[in-house]
């Protein structure tokens, strides 16, 4: 009995350590993250710097979506070619979460990325207006920034995690504004 639960403890330890491996995670989400590192020109990034940049996007990066990517250094205008920040958007379109725009600013004379995540979610104005009202409520979670014109904007308290709300019936929009740091 004892070698049976110590296999069971074996195997379900080295499941959760490959589960959080790069090598692990989807292909597609491997290739969007090596890339997002070669465009911010971050070299020999480690397999943990990685997973914190796909942690980061995973609610998104394991659904089903296609997408691309741009920076400044595609413009030909742009100028700023050895500019000490570096910033890409990467541009996604989801099956369950609508189009996500991944924005990644490198910052690297403090080694840290800045991530700007934006859902852009559409359909009727009645679910909109739903989210607002269901928001505007939990007061114990969200604030209500500000309203009128069938606009509103929340912010989740404690966070930096906004919901902006624009209903034109017989449509509505809601756009999910998260940012945090990756530190490297």
């Amino acid at each position: 009995m004892r070698s049976l639960i110590t296999l069971c403890v074996l195997v379900m330890s080295s499941h959760a350590y490959a589960i959080d491996t790069f090598s692990a995670i989807p292909t597609s989400a491997q290739k969007m993250v090596t890339t997002v590192f070669n465009q911010l020109n971050i070299q020999d990034a480690s397999d943990q710097q990685k997973m914190a940049l796909y942690k980061d996007a995973q609610v998104f990066l394991d659904d089903e979506w296609s997408g691309y990517l741009v920076s400044p250094s595609n413009l030909t205008l742009f100028k700023a070619k050895k500019n000490p920040v570096t910033i890409i958007e990467v541009v996604l379109n989801t099956q369950s979460h609508g189009i996500i725009f991944l924005d990644y600013t490198y910052f690297p004379s403090h080694k840290h990325i800045y991530v700007a995540k934006k859902e852009v979610r559409y359909g009727d104005s009645k679910s909109a207006v739903a989210i607002y009202q269901k928001g505007k409520k939990d007061t114990q979670h969200m604030v209500l920034l500000n309203e009128g014109w069938n606009r509103a904007n929340l912010k989740k308290k404690g966070t930096l995690d906004y919901t902006t709300l624009n209903i034109d019936a017989p449509h509505g929009a809601v756009v999910y504004n998260s940012y945090s740091i990756i530190e490297l």
